[in-house]
């Protein structure tokens, strides 16, 4: 059995405990989470840690097969171009350096604290590391089409590679769609049915990455097109999946899945109201180190916190990513946003993208029999109670 106490300990799901202490079995199983009050003493069996004992961060969104792009891309290019670039480089790799690539990301992943991920595959290259990793991950199968024939094309690949996931690897996973510029109704509508089928479904979706303007002009460059053609994804019957359309797209799932929107970097107040009535399960999934590679700027934090609507975070991939860190991502919105505690974004950064994506795995919070991973982030600004520039993350279990 391990004690391991801090100057505090933040549940997550209680308020955070001054000296608090918490006792483990030999697997991380937490056995109990101890407020010791005024009557704190340091023993021999106690280890003591200058900082916060935080549980495991959750990735709620990443793309492990684009590691080996880290350092290729233009860094504010916007998204038509990063699209592009991601597209042209992508197969430039060989299969060993990919390998090696999606290795040292994940082991990054784990050195900084993170024990769970939501991880989006294009190709099965990356189910081996996953197997193999101790991170515990969600594989979202992406696909992309604009008509019946590429809907058809789109099925037996995507039923063949979540077949693979589940039997030969033992993996979790479930087929989503990409975005609303890169999939219609029919195709989301198809996923959900899949996804219904399946225990605990859950679907994410690139949502508002862009403006529409942009979106709309992703969907005319004849690079794209020909990009397309050659995947045997004919696009010209494409019609718009806007937040109505993905909502009437996903109904025969709505009851039962969890949805992540991921990025967010131009969702409206109006949208965040109407599918906050729409979808029972929604989680909105921000990466903000992303967002200020791709396009020098952050969603709006306020409304979502105005309207009460769960978030979580996730780092995207090493292409467009500097490194894989959660309380990275934690510290750029805390520098950006003051005004949000300390407790909201880690709320952000654990619990909710537990909810999300392992919602019975036992993460995201300190309670007895959970195994959430335990965390120690130093220095702390204790006056505040906030991050400082400087606080780094080192995992203990």
């Amino acid at each position: 059995m391990r004690r391991i106490a801090a100057n505090y300990v933040f549940p997550v799901i209680a308020p955070p405990i001054r000296n608090g202490i918490l006792e483990l079995d030999d697997t991380g199983k937490i056995l109990r989470v101890i407020d010791p009050g005024k009557e704190f003493r340091e023993s021999r069996k106690l280890e003591f840690y200058n900082g916060i004992l935080v549980p495991g961060f959750i990735n709620a969104h990443s793309h492990l097969e684009l590691a080996c792009l880290k350092g290729r891309l233009p860094r504010h290019a916007g998204l038509k171009t990063f699209l592009m670039q991601v597209m042209k480089l992508r197969d430039d790799c060989s299969p060993a350096v990919r390998l090696q690539a999606m290795q040292d990301a994940d082991r990054q992943m784990k050195d900084n604290g993170i024990v769970a991920a939501g991880d989006v595959s294009n190709t099965e290259i990356s189910f081996r590391v996953k197997a193999d990793s101790a991170i515990a991950y969600h594989t979202f199968i992406e696909m992309f089409g604009f008509t019946d024939e590429q809907v058809r094309h789109q099925k037996n690949k995507g039923k063949e590679l979540l077949q693979k996931l589940r039997q030969d690897y033992g993996l979790r996973g479930h087929l989503t769609a990409h975005a609303s510029y890169s999939a219609d109704r029919r195709l989301i509508r198809h996923v959900a049915r899949e996804n219904s089928q399946k225990d605990n479904p859950v679907f994410s979706f690139h949502y508002r990455e862009s403006t529409p303007s942009c979106e709309f002009m992703l969907r005319m460059i004849p690079k794209l097109s020909r990009h397309y053609r050659e995947k045997s994804l004919e696009w010209s019957h494409w019609k718009p999946s806007g937040l109505k359309q993905l909502v009437l797209g996903l109904e025969p799932a709505l009851d039962k899945m969890r949805v992540l929107l991921v990025h967010n970097l131009h969702t409206t107040d109006s949208a965040l109201m109407f599918a906050g009535q729409r979808i029972p399960r929604l989680t909105w999934v921000l990466c903000p180190r992303s967002n200020i590679f791709i396009h020098n700027r952050l969603p709006r934090l306020l409304p979502f916190i105005r309207q009460g609507q769960a978030v979580a975070l996730g780092t995207d991939s090493l292409a467009s990513n500097e490194g894989l860190s959660i309380l990275e991502e934690m510290k750029v919105l805390a520098r950006q946003h003051p005004e949000v505690p300390f407790d909201t974004l880690l709320e952000w950064a654990t619990i909710n993208g537990a909810r999300a994506i392992y919602p019975d795995g036992g993460l995201g919070c300190f309670e007895p029999g959970a195994r959430p991973g335990v965390n120690v982030i130093r220095p702390f600004d204790f006056s505040q109670m906030r991050l400082t520039a400087d606080s780094r993350v080192f995992p203990l279990a």
